[in-house]
């Protein structure tokens, strides 16, 4: 239909602009329709693509021995968390046995690890040992010299004998040698 068979069939001129302004506005409708359908036509078919691609490489996978891998993981996640535990525990038993010993005034800390009985000291959650006390309690007694004596009154030494340095040849050499003024 054009516009002169419009106006043929009795409507004016600007009747028959406006049924084709109409028309338009209905063309332009359906052709954003028809690209939207289009994009949505792609978009399928891509995702098609992917999915059988996805299809064809689940073909080749091994499920069996993806999920003995995924077993064997959760396993060995599981042992390395115990193994950071012992870790940390271990750390933290040491560091409280080290300030322990220090606050027993030991000398020689390795040493005296060497003469405990550390099966029998235990680490409470307060970061306090139990059995610790006796131990060092017997080995002040016995091996006194591990153990810095809290009874020894400091010994003060006296300051060395000096003499003065002016007036010393020894000095006034140096001092000459290089290119100062002699005392």
């Amino acid at each position: 239909m054009n516009k002169k068979q419009l106006i043929d069939a009795g409507l004016t001129e600007e009747q028959a602009d406006a049924v084709f302004e109409m028309h338009g506005k209905d063309i332009e409708k359906l052709k954003t329709a028809a690209e939207a359908d289009k994009a949505a036509q792609d978009n399928l078919t891509t995702q098609l693509a992917e999915a059988t691609q996805q299809i064809e490489n689940f073909k080749g996978m091994d499920i069996e021995g993806v999920k003995a891998a995924a077993e064997e993981y959760k396993t060995k996640a599981a042992q390395a968390k115990i193994d950071a535990d012992a870790q940390v525990a271990s750390l933290k038993y040491d560091h409280a046995l080290s300030d322990a010993l220090t606050s027993a005034k030991a000398i020689n800390k390795k040493a005296l690890r060497a003469l405990l009985d550390e099966k029998t000291i235990k680490l409470k959650e307060d970061n306090t040992f139990e059995g610790l006390d006796d131990q060092i309690t017997k080995l002040r007694e016995s091996d006194p010299n591990q153990f810095h004596d809290e009874t020894v009154d400091p010994h003060i030494v006296a300051g060395a004998q000096s003499h003065s340095v002016i007036g010393d040849k020894a000095v006034d050499a140096a001092r000459t040698a290089a290119g100062l003024p002699g005392t």
